[in-house]
């Protein structure tokens, strides 16, 4: 089976507690369960990992599921890491896992990453028909030796526990200040610049044309505040989501305007942090109009970025 081989490379040098899940994000929630699982490795003198799915168990359960990931996988991996974990392990979820029994998954756990302690969130479930529950996983942590530690969910600024599904649901609102809050940071996405129209060239705003990896969740069609980070630097920024009505467009771009800078950015790499939403996308009813709107947007990016230095 596929998943002996991704964990067989991660065996640690002695007894292990152990998280698992998909920790698409890694939101306060995503932090807090990590906090928790190194404190008590410590106390307990164990090595602390981390079982990630390098893809969303939901794409392999859910035909036609429709992958919007808040993280890479890459910065998903290098955000654990920096949780002070001594290993994260990356293991692909595939049709055999998905059918493999919670007895069987733990027992690999046990077998191959020495685990004494699955530390996991209050909802948590793992195995064929998430069967394993917490109430089964402590029954079967009795049978092959190891222990099961709950922690409670971290609440969201309206009571509610922090969860991916409602980050993404809050970003489709155009609710950023709600998914940074629950993130613990400023959303981001990042990409290749690649030739657009030019029509922010001619509307005296050039624009740079972000393409980013297609399963990405992707903030609702607006005008946002945004930091750009270009080649380890970072730059004020207006963001538009959206289709360009005015002119007619069907297909969406994202297009940063980045203040003071006028270097070729074709092909290079760039990273969109969102602060805010500015306003939604409309036609104008002359080019004229959206010149005066995007000055006008232009100022509202410095004067919140600048208000937050």
């Amino acid at each position: 089976m596929s998943v002996d081989r991704f964990l067989v490379s991660h065996t640690p040098s002695r007894e292990s507690a152990v998280a698992v899940g998909v920790f698409d994000g890694m939101h306060l929630g995503h932090k807090y369960l990590m906090s928790r699982l190194c404190l008590e490795a410590r106390r307990s003198r164990l090595s602390s990992g981390v079982v990630t799915f390098s893809n969303h168990p939901a794409s392999i359960l859910k035909p036609g599921f429709n992958t919007e990931y808040l993280t890479p996988l890459d910065d998903r991996i290098n955000m654990l890491h920096e949780t002070g974990v001594d290993f994260v392990a990356p293991i692909r979820f595939d049709a055999d896992l998905s059918r493999l029994p919670a007895a069987e998954f733990a027992g690999l756990l046990k077998k191959y990453l020495k685990m004494s302690l699955l530390v996991v969130g209050d909802d948590f479930a793992m195995g064929r028909d998430r069967e394993g529950d917490i109430s089964v996983l402590s029954e079967i942590g009795s049978d092959i030796g190891f222990n099961v530690l709950v922690i409670d969910s971290v609440s969201d600024s309206v009571g509610g526990a922090i969860r991916s599904t409602e980050i993404r649901r809050n970003l489709a609102f155009g609710k950023i200040d709600e998914a940074n809050k629950s993130l613990g940071r400023n959303f981001t996405i990042k990409g290749f610049v690649v030739k657009g129209h030019g029509r922010g060239s001619d509307l005296g705003f050039p624009t740079a044309n972000l393409s980013i990896q297609s399963d990405m969740v992707v903030p609702q069609n607006g005008i946002y505040v945004t930091w750009a980070w270009i080649e380890g630097r970072r730059y004020m920024s207006a963001t538009s989501i959206g289709v360009r009505p005015t002119f007619g467009d069907n297909d969406i771009a994202i297009e940063s305007h980045v203040l003071d800078f006028d270097q070729d950015l074709y092909d290079k790499g760039m990273e969109l942090e969102f602060v805010s939403r500015i306003r939604e996308e409309k036609k104008y009813d002359s080019i004229h109009e959206l010149q005066e709107q995007i000055g006008r947007d232009v100022q509202e990016v410095k004067k919140v970025l600048c208000k937050g230095e």
